[in-house]
């Protein structure tokens, strides 16, 4: 009998900490810094620049924040591994109790339109983990936005270079 008591006061126990941490688990995020108004961003951009000048400066770009996983010149493509946005990182208690932690990853297609333009489109993947055990794509496009724009802009300035 008391055992079994002890049983339900802990069940009611987790419960209601399970319940809490659900409640509160979108409360933070290393992405609040980024605006919820932000407009809607081309996913594609043309720059005046032969191929190889267009792609030279993309790698410049790229080399500050991220690190490559897949360069394959020939068929115009780029693929960057995964990092937390802006590299916030949430502290310990926020990320595994309440937080998401959202990692991004670039996807970027090169298209020689002629000798000097050059098109990139550039795909945000976007992945949330929460808990620290639970990892998935989550699409919010003010923050793939925001992602694509400023490497839209980087690209544009190491092109002047």
């Amino acid at each position: 009998m008391k055992e079994n008591k002890l049983r339900l006061n802990v069940l009611i126990l987790l419960s209601f900490l399970i319940g809490f941490a659900l409640l509160f688990s979108g409360c933070t995020s290393n992405i609040k810094h980024i605006a919820a108004t932000m407009d809607k961003v081309e996913k594609s951009r043309v720059y005046n620049g032969t191929f190889d000048k267009v792609w030279g400066a993309t790698l410049r770009a790229l080399s500050e924040d991220e690190t490559l996983k897949i360069l394959e010149k020939s068929d115009g493509i780029m693929v960057t591994e995964a990092r937390t946005v802006d590299s916030k990182e949430l502290s310990l208690v926020n990320t595994y109790f309440f937080g998401k932690t959202y990692k991004n990853s670039y996807t970027l297609n090169f298209i020689k339109l002629d000798n000097n333009k050059t098109e990139i489109k550039i795909y945000v993947k976007l992945m949330a983990n929460q808990f620290q055990l639970l990892n998935r794509e989550e699409s919010n496009e003010n923050v793939e936005n925001y992602l694509r724009i400023n490497l839209f802009n980087k690209i544009a300035e190491s092109l002047k270079t």
